[in-house]
């Protein structure tokens, strides 16, 4: 088992600093990322894990949204700019979009 834990985070690891070729071009690996370790670049959008309550009577609860990092600011989510210290806990780099939107 300790072997198999091993490779496992060796593996993890190459992925994370690599991207995939698809097609004959390279495109983003999608992962999730601890907010704890790594933050989006300023203003990059992403998709977050958020917990928390945005307003009254309103509870998320690990709910996908799409937000954005600001070093003076923390976290804004698009859909709930106004709440201030919601809890993400991961987010990940959107994928490009198709060539036929670019």
């Amino acid at each position: 088992m300790m072997v198999r834990e091993s490779l496992c985070k060796t593996v993890r690891a190459v992925a994370d600093d690599c991207t995939t070729i698809v097609a004959g071009k390279p495109c983003k690996i999608f992962r999730w990322i601890n907010p704890k370790e790594q933050l989006p670049m300023p203003e990059e959008i992403v998709l977050v894990i958020v917990s928390g309550n945005p307003k009254q009577n309103i509870t998320l609860e690990n709910a996908y949204e799409l937000a954005s990092f600001d070093m003076d600011d923390g976290w804004i989510l698009e859909e709930w700019p106004e709440w201030e210290g919601p809890e993400v806990k991961y987010w990940a780099e959107l994928p490009d979009p198709p060539k036929e939107v670019i």
